[in-house]
């Protein structure tokens, strides 16, 4: 999924399943992301964050200690 600014007109990498508008900015403000960047929030089944980053190998690290291969 992806959230963006309802104003904002970036371009998205991929095709995510969801878009979402974050129209007061919330995710924005306590996510620390910026519009002309972007950040990976891995949010877990209980509501707790589990990371964020800006790197997909951190992503690929974090479940690499959850899950086996």
């Amino acid at each position: 999924a992806a959230i963006v600014l309802t104003d904002d007109d970036m371009k998205l990498e991929g095709t995510p399943d969801h878009v979402f508008h974050d129209n007061a900015g919330y995710a924005y403000k306590h996510y620390e992301a910026r519009p002309q960047g972007s950040k990976i929030v891995v949010v877990r089944p209980d509501g707790a964050l589990g990371c964020i980053t800006e790197s997909i190998q951190s992503v690929d690290q974090y479940f690499r200690g959850i899950f086996r291969e």
